[in-house]
C-alpha cells in the first residue's frame, strides 16, 4: 500500500494536448524536469528529518509523469514502511511486527533484545507524523514547480491541484 500525492492541472481551457507532437514533447520535458527537482526536494527532506536508516525510504521516492487526458505528475514512495513514516501510527494500536522493530534496534541500538520494548512503547504511544510529501511546504512547492513547467512549456498561466490518494 502506498499513499500517492498527484500534481494535476485543472481547467485547461483552450489547451489541447492532441495537438502537435512537439508541444507534447515539450510538455513531456518541462513536466519530467520538474518531477525530477520534486523528487529531489523529497530527497532532500527525508535527508533532514533524520528518517535513513537503511535507505528504504530515500531511495523509494517515485515520480511518474501522465499526458493522457489530463497533465499530472504522480509522486510516491516504495517503501513498504513509508505510510507509517509519513503519517505516524495511532496510539493504542497493536503492536508492529517485533522482527522488524528488533532488526532496527540491532542496528540502532546495538540490542536486538530491545525489540519488543520498543514494540509495545510504540503500541502504547505511537508515532507522530513526519509529513515529507503531504505537508504544505512541500504541497505548495510542488504546485510552484509544475505550473512553471506548464508555463515554460505553452506560455499560458494554469491553475494547479494537488490530492492524494492511497494504492
Amino acid at each position: 500500500m502506498a499513499y500517492v500525492v498527484n500534481v494535476s492541472a485543472k481547467n485547461l481551457g483552450k489547451i489541447n494536448l492532441k495537438r502537435a507532437v512537439t508541444f507534447r514533447k515539450e510538455l513531456q520535458r518541462t513536466l519530467k524536469s520538474a518531477s525530477k527537482k520534486m523528487l529531489t526536494d523529497l530527497r532532500g527532506r527525508t535527508r533532514s528529518e533524520k528518517k535513513v536508516d537503511l535507505g528504504g525510504i530515500y531511495r523509494g521516492w517515485r515520480a511518474d509523469v501522465a499526458l493522457v487526458d489530463d497533465m499530472k505528475i504522480d509522486l510516491w514512495n516504495d517503501a513498504p514502511h513509508h505510510i507509517y513514516v509519513e503519517f505516524g501510527r495511532a496510539a493504542g494500536r497493536k503492536m508492529p511486527p517485533v522482527s522488524v522493530i528488533s532488526a532496527w534496534c540491532e542496528r540502532k541500538l546495538g540490542d536486538a533484545t530491545l525489540g519488543w520494548a520498543v514494540a509495545k512503547t510504540i503500541a502504547k504511544y505511537g508515532i507522530p507524523p513526519t509529513r515529507m510529501m503531504t505537508s504544505p511546504e512541500f504541497q505548495r512547492y510542488a504546485r510552484q514547480l509544475f505550473k512553471a513547467a506548464v508555463k515554460e512549456a505553452t506560455g499560458r498561466s494554469i491553475v494547479v491541484v494537488t490530492g492524494g490518494r492511497v494504492d
